[in-house]
């Protein structure tokens, strides 16, 4: 009886993919999107950290929804690159998050033949860029004073205004050693009565800080 040989090889899929991406140019993406209201006009901002290199932008849509946005930020950071990078994403929309790390393989699975899932056309352009690009989402929880979440945060404001045809305002130069920026504060009456204005002088001393009080 004739027989054919066969040669089985084995991967290790775990090493195959150390192997892939240990050579793989590794960025920091901290990504934004939202609404106002919702749906209605809305923006998406991102931040790259590329070694010392970062990167912004901003955009905007006038008729679109908070997860929309949340998901097209991540989209524009990773077109920022044609050659595949190892990216983490940091987000705070958990809706973003799990959907990269856990339940998009599974709409893709099934061929979204679950008629709730929303934003197909957008997350079948995500599992492209999984396809050159090696992409982890971690949540983080938004207004909480992480430098560059907040960043993101106000690119996406930027871009909201943007997406409704205003004109963002510049963002402020940061103050030069040796140069002097000024500041006038709206203090209301009982700010003042509940001792709060001596307290704000005190600190505005102690930073070594001119002031003027402005009658």
């Amino acid at each position: 009886m004739e027989s054919i040989q066969l040669q089985i090889i084995c991967i290790n899929y775990e090493e195959l993919i150390l192997s892939k991406t240990k050579h793989m140019r590794k960025v920091k993406i901290y990504t934004d999107g939202g609404c106002d209201p919702n749906p209605g006009p809305g923006g998406w901002g991102y931040v790259i950290l590329d070694g010392e290199n970062k990167i912004t932008d901003f955009g905007g849509d006038p008729d679109t929804t908070n997860n929309r946005m949340e998901i097209t930020a991540v989209l524009e950071a990773m077109k920022t690159y044609k050659e595949p990078v190892m990216a983490t994403v940091y987000s705070d929309s958990k809706y973003v998050v799990n959907s990269i790390n856990s339940w998009l393989s599974r709409w893709i699975h099934n061929d979204f033949k679950d008629n709730t899932i929303k934003n197909a056309i957008l997350w079948k352009e995500m599992w492209e860029l999984m396809k050159v690009h090696r992409i982890s989402a971690y949540w983080v929880k938004g207004h909480s004073g992480i430098k560059y979440n907040e960043m993101a945060d106000k690119l996406a404001t930027k871009g909201r205004l943007k997406g409704i045809g205003v004109e963002p305002p510049p963002e402020p130069e940061e103050p030069k050693l040796g140069v002097y920026t000024t500041a006038v504060l709206e203090i209301p009456i009982s700010f003042s009565r509940a001792g709060e204005l001596d307290r704000l002088i005190k600190y505005l001393k102690r930073k070594k800080w001119d002031y003027k009080i402005l009658q």
